[in-house]
């Protein structure tokens, strides 16, 4: 059969049937016009009850252990998500740079999970442990006449492998230095007292950043007295404006951060208010708050106001800045051979004199087994929020420690009283499957409030 030429009569058929097929399309759009209107209104209307909802869902998830799990269980993760999933896998240099992104949940609000890494610890730094810190400190560069320096050759080493395997795991964890420790106090002071002597270590501070390449120091002076009040601040303004000026000859994006040490004595004397200008957050160390006699190491609640809570809020409520300030937590326990058990009941001090006891001991929380304490026996005291092991002896044993409950309660406070983080001493003190990190970066911080919103009654 030979095809039908454009001018024969079957012409006019084939162009009606065009036209009537045209026709029936735009009967079946008017149709479909209508449902796609009533669509459309219900996703305009629906879309903030959806949000809301969803604010409801992450506060109630926040609050309550139950709902959190409930979540957990018809909403499955992404990481079991992956396990079921084997088609489409990316390539394996887009799962390395994927890495780089990984942070713990504070993160994304701005929140702190600090890790100490310390030339003191034998253990080593794996990328997981990495992956759950927003940032990272070294312990210790020494501040010698001035001039700040790593001991030895071995200090050297650990501090840049931590370096280099901090920038190889995040692109956005933030590396530091902590200079000074317990006992450069004195020294401090010598450094600080004049103009000359600070613009010589405000020069080996930054000379040490341009050959290191880190993001930021701590100053970790303890004990500054009254006296030292204004060479300090002078000494933190001074860095601040050094800072400044590397940060523009560099054109580097961030600023360079600076964090203080901060006792737990809550007489201390400086005015924190006037120091935060120039500070990126301050490490209240909070903990040993009775180095001389036994009880807990860092209780959040009694003790006479001797406790987490009234140090931070008598700071917070000082400044005006909560998220300028993280607590501190202890890899490590505490005990005592001898000594009578501080945790008898509510009504009772929650420390008591050493008298014949020996101690304070400690003992990593990566040793504990080995050192024959077995954590079956760890209690908790609810008035305190602290977890300890009492063995009754003879002779008596009284060890106070972080563990999973403990520091999940420390992870709650921070997170209903909007604080801005938390910082563990030290992480290397942690055993291999890293229990207590993963329990301190799992808090979820974000509560969706404005990040200086006080959460306490200031008189």
């Amino acid at each position: 059969m030979n095809p039908v030429p454009s001018n024969s009569t079957n012409a006019p058929l084939l162009e009606n049937q065009q036209i009537t097929r045209r026709i029936s399309c735009l009967i079946q759009w008017k149709h479909l016009i209508k449902p796609c209107l009533i669509l459309i209104a219900i996703l305009v209307f629906s879309a903030p009850v959806a949000y809301s909802l969803s604010e409801l869902i992450m506060v109630a998830r926040h609050k309550s252990e139950t709902v959190s799990n409930l979540i957990k269980i018809f909403i499955p993760s992404s990481k079991k998500l992956s396990t079921t999933t084997k088609t489409n896998s990316p390539p394996k240099h887009l799962i390395q740079e994927s890495h780089q992104t990984i942070s713990p949940p504070a993160a994304f609000c701005g929140k702190r999970i600090v890790g100490y890494f310390a030339e003191f610890e034998n253990a080593g730094l794996s990328r997981k442990q990495l992956h759950m810190l927003t940032h990272i400190i070294y312990l210790f560069a020494r501040p010698t006449n001035g001039v700040i320096t790593l001991d030895g050759e071995q200090t050297r080493r650990k501090f840049e492998e931590m370096k280099s395997k901090a920038r190889e795991a995040s692109s956005t964890l933030k590396v530091m230095i902590s200079v000074g420790g317990h006992d450069y106090y004195k020294e401090y002071s010598r450094l600080v007292s004049n103009e000359t002597s600070r613009n010589v270590f405000v020069k080996s501070i930054v000379s040490f950043f341009k050959k290191n390449d880190i993001d930021g120091i701590e100053i970790f002076w303890t004990r500054p007295k009254y006296e030292d009040i204004k060479s300090y601040s002078s000494f933190i303004q001074e860095l601040r404006s050094a800072f400044t000026e590397l940060q523009k000859r560099w054109n580097r994006k961030n600023e360079y951060i600076i964090s203080l040490i901060v006792p737990k004595e809550k007489h201390w004397s400086f005015d924190l208010k006037d120091f935060s200008k120039f500070v990126d957050f301050f490490n209240i160390y909070s903990t040993q708050f009775r180095e001389k006699q036994v009880g807990p190491d860092s209780p959040l609640y009694g003790g006479e106001g001797r406790n987490i809570d009234e140090t931070m809020k008598y700071y917070i409520c000082k400044t005006g800045q909560p998220s300028k300030f993280n607590i501190m937590v202890s890899f490590h326990g505490t005990f005592w051979e001898g000594a009578e058990l501080p945790l008898r009941d509510y009504s009772d001090d929650i420390w008591k004199e050493k008298n014949v006891a020996r101690g304070p001991f400690a003992v990593r929380w990566r040793h504990l087994r080995q050192r024959n304490w077995n954590l079956t026996d760890i209690k908790f005291h609810n008035l305190t929020k602290t977890s300890y092991i009492w063995i009754p002896g003879p002779p008596t044993w009284f060890l106070t420690l972080e563990d999973e409950k403990s520091l999940r309660e420390k992870n709650r406070y921070v997170a209903d009283h909007n604080i801005g983080g938390i910082t563990m001493w030290t992480i290397d003190q942690d055993d291999d499957d890293h229990t207590l990190l993963k329990v301190v970066s799992s808090a979820e911080l974000c509560t969706g409030d404005e990040k200086n919103t006080i959460k306490y009654t200031c008189e």
